[in-house]
């Protein structure tokens, strides 16, 4: 069901290149995904390639969706889905 609604969500949407993700303007995504599921951004990372990696999730309803920010706005929903665990595991050893 998640798949079938996200894809609704980004039909409306020109994606940057169909072959790999659905790509928007990021305040489009950040609106449409408030908007649809609740979600808000949890957790924000700088890549290598001077991307941006970000998870947005519903803390409640358990959906959760995985973006990577280019430096020219466009957002690109990489994978989505359900059952988010916010639970910080333990380090290796400390178990």
């Amino acid at each position: 069901m998640r798949a079938v609604v996200t894809a609704l969500l980004l039909a409306t949407y020109a994606p940057a290149n169909a072959q790999t993700a659905q790509c928007v303007n990021y305040e489009a995504m950040v609106v449409g995904l408030a908007d649809s599921y609740g979600e808000r951004r949890i957790i924000s990372g700088l890549n290598g390639d001077g991307t941006v990696v970000q998870m947005f999730a519903n803390t409640e309803t358990g959906t959760w969706t995985a973006v990577i920010l280019h430096p020219d706005g466009m957002a690109c929903m990489v994978a989505a889905g359900e059952q988010f665990d916010s639970t910080v595991a333990a380090l290796p050893g400390n178990l």
